[in-house]
């Protein structure tokens, strides 16, 4: 299918250009012919100027696209059409985009372009981005290809990679607005972590890095994302930037991932997005595999891949619309209600300056890390992970893991002030990240959040329990409430357990009950998760012989649930008359 087109209101030069019998030449195509019974070969027209401007070939697919010269109604236009559209059957089709080929002169115009195409210029192209593999060296494809020996090859996708203004501008900007603000230095190292990313992620069996910031609007968030992309290209979410938005289906975003060896990208504003819950999406951004997919002839479609950093804004948290689950946790570092920038005039004119110059200091960094080498950035790596370990006052059983991510957003910063010759305070940004991960690992205590959340909702919905502390009971029995000296015992049925858990996120209750078990909050039968429970007086639960039925008990202090005294307590004639109502249990146990 032909590609959009370009158009020139300037006339072509009045030139001619022989290719064997057909000329170009006072805007037209001319033939010769020999006629029988002439001396001479008669020229006739064949159509509007039509030629084969330039051939572009892609580096990665071999593809090859030509780039359609002609002329309509006293305009040049340009279009890009496949190498297949040059059959007469595909070339009669371009008559509705202006081309001059009437089905009594597609013929000749194709049998002329089939002879022209061969003194076209040929040009390599790419629409990967970040880092490949090429003749079996390591090169990274930019607007231009970075690599120890020259490729001649130009970025022609939709992101907007050409450098604009000067490596000077850019890095004024950044010196006097950016360095000096850890937050802004951190923003700056997200973005040429992408690089890194590519370069070892697979050495070190890592996952895409995936960074979340938000709080409200104005807490500089999105200058942060544009000083993170300047790097690489241009920080804006108009015409090809780096910066997209969050609005738009799981397939269009992912899309925009597939091939990504190493840009960075920004999805901004998750507030835009639809998406109730972003547990899935979180899970296929930073697994860096499309999901599998069936083609029309039902055979498995080829998988696209990426390996690189997203770096995601809202003025909501992503872990708040997902579910509880540390492996979540585990690949999305999210930085809230941070304040980025200094104030308006540093946001202002952080954004003024990247958008006039941008682009140069990736292709910089990347050069400088292509020469060094991969064991040299390994290397620095397993320093910085030592070192982020050594670091932690505290540890839990993934501090190993985190540290290992850390160490990459570290050794990045290392780099850059190599490379560029930033002064980037490396003890500030680690214990930045350090104090974050302290924050952090609280949260990753998928045991206690399931305690809190549960110790809530058993305040919330009291009346739905038998026992000690409520006397006028809902129509629901959920299980029974009992006091044990300082302790209260929650008999909770198995059904409305599992729904309570899921509804809080808590997708795999028997995990939950283990961590409970593990830390002395459950009460179990030798062996189970589980304890049987006589629930006196509540018709329609499923019980044994002895009345007893199938309860998950859990342990909480009496002072925690902040349900005051139990009945039995209460001396006076408070108590009042017991409620004749009828509890019944709706669930099928």
């Amino acid at each position: 299918m032909a590609m959009p087109i370009t158009s020139n209101s300037k006339k072509k030069p009045q030139v001619p250009e022989s290719y064997g019998n057909y000329t170009l030449k006072n805007n037209k195509l001319y033939v010769l012919k020999e006629i029988k019974g002439e001396d001479e070969p008669v020229e006739y027209v064949v159509s509007e100027y039509v030629k084969i401007k330039e051939i572009r070939q892609d580096m990665e697919t071999k593809n090859v696209e030509l780039v359609l010269e002609y002329r309509y109604k006293g305009v040049m236009h340009d279009i890009a059409i496949s190498r297949k559209q040059l059959e007469v059957s595909e070339l009669r089709k371009l008559l509705e985009k202006g081309v001059d080929v009437h089905d009594h002169k597609v013929k000749e115009v194709a049998k002329f372009l089939s002879i022209q195409e061969a003194s076209a210029p040929l040009t390599q192209v790419h629409q990967q981005v970040g880092w490949a593999v090429h003749e079996e060296r390591p090169i990274y494809k930019h607007y231009k290809v970075i690599s120890s020996d020259p490729i001649d090859s130009t970025y022609d996708g939709a992101l907007k990679l050409e450098p604009k203004g000067t490596m000077q501008g850019w890095r004024q900007t950044i010196m006097q607005e950016v360095l000096g603000k850890v937050e802004l230095e951190l923003a700056l190292v997200f973005g040429f972590t992408a690089a890194i990313v590519g370069f070892v992620g697979e050495d070190l069996d890592l996952d895409t890095l995936v960074f979340h910031i938000f709080g409200d609007s104005t807490r500089g968030k999105t200058t942060a994302a544009q000083v993170a992309a300047s790097s690489f290209g241009k920080p804006s979410t108009k015409q090809g930037g780096l910066i997209q938005t969050w609005n738009g289906t799981q397939n269009a975003l992912i899309g925009q991932l597939a091939d990504n060896k190493g840009l960075p990208i920004v999805f901004d504003e998750a507030s835009m997005n639809r998406m109730n819950d972003f547990t899935s999406m979180i899970y296929l951004i930073a697994g860096g595999t499309e999901k599998a997919r069936m083609s029309k002839d039902v055979e498995l479609r080829e998988r696209k891949t990426w390996s690189t950093t997203v770096l995601s804004t809202a003025e909501h948290s992503l872990l708040h619309k997902a579910n509880q689950n540390v492996g979540l946790m585990m690949r999305l570092f999210e930085f809230g209600n941070i304040t980025w920038t200094k104030d308006a005039r540093n946001a202002d004119t952080i954004k003024a300056g990247l958008l006039e110059h941008y682009g140069q200091a990736g292709i910089l960094f990347v050069d400088y890390v292509l020469q060094a080498g991969k064991p040299y950035v390994l290397k620095k790596w397993r320093t910085w992970a030592e070192t982020c370990l050594d670091s932690m006052p505290e540890t839990d059983t993934f501090s190993t893991r985190i540290s290992n991510k850390l160490a990459l957003i570290l050794v990045t910063a290392d780099l850059v002030r190599e490379s560029l010759k930033l002064d980037l305070n490396m003890g500030d940004l680690l214990q930045f990240l350090i104090e974050h991960e302290l924050e952090s690992m609280s949260s990753r205590d998928l045991g206690q959040n399931a305690y809190d959340y549960f110790k809530g909702m058993i305040i919330q919905h009291r009346s739905k329990f038998v026992g000690d502390y409520f006397r006028e009971k809902g129509q629901e029995c959920w299980g029974k409430l009992t006091t044990k000296g300082a302790s209260i015992e929650v008999n909770m049925l198995k059904e409305p357990f599992q729904r309570l858990m899921k509804e809080g996120g808590f997708d795999d209750d028997k995990v939950v009950l283990q961590h409970w078990k593990d830390k002395g909050y459950l009460i179990h039968e030798a062996n189970k998760l589980t304890q049987r429970k006589t629930l006196a007086g509540v018709q329609g639960i499923k019980s044994d012989k002895q009345g007893r039925a199938t309860t998950y008990c859990i342990k909480f202090r009496r002072e925690d649930l902040e349900l005051g005294q139990p009945l039995k307590d209460i001396p006076d004639s408070s108590k009042g008359q017991a409620s004749s109502l009828t509890i019944s249990n709706p669930y099928n146990l």
